[in-house]
């Protein structure tokens, strides 16, 4: 058979059935469609809202243990630095001049 007879078949039941209405099936198909395709999307989104607000908690976190590190070191400092404050610091200098002192009074006396 040629394909324009074929052609010509299909024109003539595509043009018959042009001017009927989609069946109720058809129809509620087509809503069944459209609400899975938004429901779909729907859900799509309100996964990537959930992954991101999860990844702002752990950069949050991350940043609340960081400031809480920088906190205890700069505590940590503070009373390193007062603990040398409160004793009588030594130079290298006046440490080795203690113990010329020390060694020469065991060879005096």
């Amino acid at each position: 058979m040629p394909l324009w007879v074929l052609f010509l078949v299909l024109l003539s039941l595509s043009s018959s059935c042009s001017h009927c209405s989609p069946s109720p099936s058809e129809a509620s198909r087509t809503q069944r469609s459209s609400d899975a395709i938004f429901t779909n999307n729907y859900r799509k989104l309100l996964r990537q809202l959930s992954a991101r607000q999860l990844l702002l908690d752990i950069m949050s976190q991350k940043q609340r243990n960081e400031n809480q590190e920088q906190v205890e070191k700069a505590q940590l400092g503070h009373k390193v630095g007062s603990v040398c404050t409160n004793q009588k610091l030594t130079t290298p200098s006046n440490s080795l001049l203690a113990l010329l002192q020390k060694h020469s009074r065991n060879f005096q006396g």
